[in-house]
């Protein structure tokens, strides 16, 4: 049915000349390699765009940091939560929402994209901060904002050096 489905929304894409993205999602790196690997096989004659992941660096941070997203993890002084551990579990949300990423990528390169002739990547919510004055100190908490909310997914993800951001401060 989702095939037939697919079908039919590509031609009518194509029509207007739009292209179909398709977003991949999965809570862990087995399962999302596996669940690729079937809409990979099954749609990649008609999809030629795929992403691993939505903004996962926004769901780790929602979810395990303050808490206003699913699962609704936090610890204080970040949000006040029954569960969780601000400080730990957003980096290794994010530790493994990036394994799980890389492992979708390589089977796509591995086993389709020289035959479907497709690209693939992720996308990464990214936060702009201005700093409140031109003080050091307000320059300095807010590279310190953006390397927490989106650096340290853009270096691992770029090979950045790690004086792009504040990798030193991350919790391994």
């Amino acid at each position: 049915m989702l095939n037939n489905m697919l079908s039919v929304k590509h031609i009518s894409c194509l029509a207007f000349g739009l292209f179909l993205y398709l977003t991949l999602f999965s809570v862990s790196s087995d399962d999302l390699t596996a669940y690729s690997d079937v809409c990979f096989r099954e749609f990649g004659d008609r999809v030629t765009n795929w992403t691993t992941l939505n903004e996962p660096n926004a769901a780790a941070l929602l979810g395990y940091d303050i808490g206003h997203a699913p699962p609704g993890r936090c610890s204080e002084p970040f949000g006040n939560c029954p569960n969780g551990n601000s400080v730990t579990e957003p980096y290794i949300v994010g530790h493994h929402s990036l394994l799980a990423h890389s492992s979708a990528v390589s089977l796509y390169r591995k086993k389709y994209q020289e035959k479907q002739h497709g690209v693939i990547g992720i996308n990464i919510f990214i936060y702009d901060f201005v700093p409140l004055t031109n003080s050091t100190e307000d320059t300095t908490a807010t590279e310190r904002a953006m390397a927490f909310y989106t650096g340290w997914y853009v270096i691992i993800l770029f090979a950045m050096p790690t004086s792009v951001c504040c990798m030193d401060r991350l919790p391994w």
